[in-house]
C-alpha cells in the first residue's frame, strides 16, 4: 500500500509545490510541462476539495506566476487555521505521514509573495477581490474566522503554524517539520535531505532542482514587483 501524506501548511507557504515535489520524488506522477497563465484559471482554483470522493488526480503548474495545483488523495493538504478552528480532531489514514510546514520566520515574505501571485493570476482572482470583505466557510468554526478578511487569514496561518504543529506532533502519527526558511530560502541541503528521507526517497539532482528553480522564480517575482 502506498503511503499517503497529510501536508499542513500556512496559506501561501508552498503547500501545492510540496505536494508536487513529494509526488515526483515518490513516482506518484511525472513532471509536467507548465500551463500558460492565460489558461491557469481552468486548473486553479481546483473544482474539488482534497477529501472529495470524486477527486480526479491532477498535477499542474504555471511558470509565469510560479503557482502549483496538485489534487491527489495520497497528498492531502490542510491549513493550520482550519485545523485549529474547524477540524481539531480530523481523522487520517493509518498509513499516513505528516509534513508540517513552519513558515513563522518567513511570514512576511510568504504573505507578500502570496499577494503578488494572486494579483498577477487574473483579473477575476486579484488581491482586491480576495480582501474586500468577509468570506464564508463551509463548516462553522469555533472562532469567527468567517468574519475576517482574507488578508488577515493569510497572516494568521503563519502566526499559528507552530502551535498547531506542536499539537499535531503529540499525536501518534509520524511527522516531520519542514522549515520554510531552511528549505526554500537557504536551501539547506541537510534539511532538504532529512525531509526527503522522511517522505521516502533520496534527494536527486531532479528533486533538488525542483526546489532550486521554484525558489528562484519566487525571488524574481518578489524582487520585480513593488508592493508599496
Amino acid at each position: 500500500m502506498q503511503t499517503s501524506f497529510d501536508i499542513v501548511f500556512p496559506i501561501g507557504a508552498a503547500g501545492n509545490f510540496i505536494k508536487y515535489w513529494i509526488g515526483v520524488g515518490l513516482g506518484y506522477f511525472e513532471e509536467k510541462d507548465p500551463i500558460p497563465l492565460e489558461n491557469w484559471n481552468k486548473y486553479y482554483p481546483p473544482p474539488h476539495d482534497d477529501s472529495d470522493p470524486n477527486l480526479v488526480p491532477s498535477s499542474n503548474w504555471c511558470e509565469e506566476i510560479n503557482e502549483y495545483c496538485v489534487q491527489d488523495k495520497r497528498l492531502l493538504g490542510r491549513h493550520p487555521s482550519r485545523i485549529m478552528f474547524s477540524e481539531p480532531d480530523y481523522d487520517i489514514d493509518n498509513n499516513c505521514k505528516r509534513v508540517l510546514v513552519d513558515s513563522f520566520d518567513s511570514k512576511d515574505y510568504v504573505f507578500n509573495l502570496f499577494k503578488i501571485k494572486k494579483t498577477l493570476s487574473s483579473k477575476e482572482t486579484n488581491w482586491e477581490s480576495l480582501t474586500k470583505g468577509p468570506i464564508d466557510e463551509d463548516e462553522g468554526p469555533t472562532l469567527k474566522t468567517a468574519q475576517m478578511k482574507f488578508e488577515d487569514k493569510v497572516k494568521l496561518d503563519s502566526k499559528i503554524c507552530r502551535a498547531v504543529n506542536k499539537r499535531l506532533q503529540q499525536q501518534n502519527i509520524p511527522s516531520v517539520i519542514l522549515d520554510y526558511t531552511q528549505f526554500f530560502i537557504k536551501q539547506n541541503k541537510s534539511h532538504i535531505d532529512d525531509v526527503a528521507n522522511f517522505v521516502g526517497f533520496k534527494s536527486t539532482s531532479a528533486t533538488t532542482n525542483l526546489i532550486k528553480y521554484y525558489a528562484e522564480r519566487n525571488q524574481k517575482l518578489y524582487e520585480s514587483i513593488s508592493l508599496h
